[in-house]
């Protein structure tokens, strides 16, 4: 696994607080406040795929999605990929690097073209310390993956994959959200075979199978590489099954 060349198109055009007002943890902020971060942010466009972090960097940055999808993963000792998140815009990741500041063990991929806002640690810390109230948002961002990480777990531990594969589009459905389709709800996010596998903990083979099995029973279609939710309550009669 290696990482591409990274493009930094240094605040060409770029209003920084704006997109800094925009990030979760940063909601309802006054500006001048969050502009106190901005002399310490770097933007930096990663392309479809490039690498933002890998397992062994140094766990020195905080990262802040500004515009974009980004996949954090983890490799098994035998090479074998798991999601753990799928991030959109407005969230913060890599923040464990300004509370232990070890060695990453995940990897962050760009799923998409995307932007964000770079800032050392020991900045972001420094920054936080003076603002009563954003260690608790951060707290709180956290323990939301975490939630969505146990919520994996149980799918892994009680769920078929099937019900594996159902409950996954449902909660990508209601962290990312729908827009309308001629054909029902389509989340607009594009995943191949493979990301899907690797996001139900099942082999490509078996996810494509039971992909189109959800598919001859009406309950999902595929356009362009994106779920379509075409029966709902089909899919959380499967998660009552259970």
């Amino acid at each position: 696994m290696q990482r591409t060349g990274e493009t930094s198109p240094e605040s060409v055009g770029i209003n920084k607080v704006w997109y800094l007002k925009r990030i979760n943890i940063f909601e309802g902020m006054d500006e001048d406040s969050v502009r106190q971060l901005e002399p310490y942010l770097q933007h930096r466009r990663y392309e479809p795929r490039e690498m933002i972090f890998l397992p062994g960097d140094r766990g020195d940055k905080v990262y802040f999605l500004k515009e974009g999808v980004v996949k954090l993963a983890r490799l098994s000792p035998s090479g074998k990929e798991t999601t753990l998140a799928l991030l959109e815009r407005g969230e913060i990741f890599g923040e464990m690097s300004f509370l232990d500041g070890l060695p990453r063990e995940t990897f962050a991929q760009a799923m998409e073209r995307v932007l964000v806002c770079i800032a050392r640690a020991q900045d972001f810390q420094r920054f936080v310390d003076g603002k009563p109230g954003l260690g608790l948002r951060i707290s709180m961002s956290m323990g939301e993956r975490v939630r969505d990480l146990e919520q994996q777990i149980e799918n892994l531990v009680f769920r078929d994959v099937p019900g594996r594969l159902a409950s996954t589009i449902l909660r990508l459905a209601k962290r990312h959200g729908t827009v309308e389709h001629p054909q029902g709800e389509m989340i607009d996010l594009r995943l191949t075979h493979q990301e899907i596998a690797n996001l139900i903990g099942a082999t490509r083979e078996s996810a494509s199978i039971n992909i189109g099995r959800l598919r001859s029973e009406g309950l999902i279609e595929i356009d362009r590489h994106r779920f379509v939710i075409r029966d709902r309550q089909g899919l959380e009669e499967m998660l009552d099954a259970f």
